[in-house]
């Protein structure tokens, strides 16, 4: 069993949106292909404009904008 301390990165530093998740470095090799690593570099990468909305609906949207480019 994998126990994961992702935390929300508040460092102002930082390109990109407020909301990104710090990343962490899997240490065991098949750990490398699953989900979590993946979405948060994923999360990260996304405009501030798409991670910043406060509607389900309206993300939806945006990402769907987001990903036609």
């Amino acid at each position: 069993m994998f126990i994961l301390d992702v935390a929300l990165a508040f460092d102002t530093r930082k390109r990109g949106h407020p909301r990104q998740f710090q990343r962490f470095q899997p240490i065991v090799d098949v750990f490398k292909y699953v989900f979590l690593p993946w979405t948060i570099q994923a999360w990260n990468a996304l405009p501030q404009a798409v991670a910043e909305v406060d509607s389900l609906d309206i993300f939806k949207r945006h990402m769907s904008r987001h990903l036609q480019f």
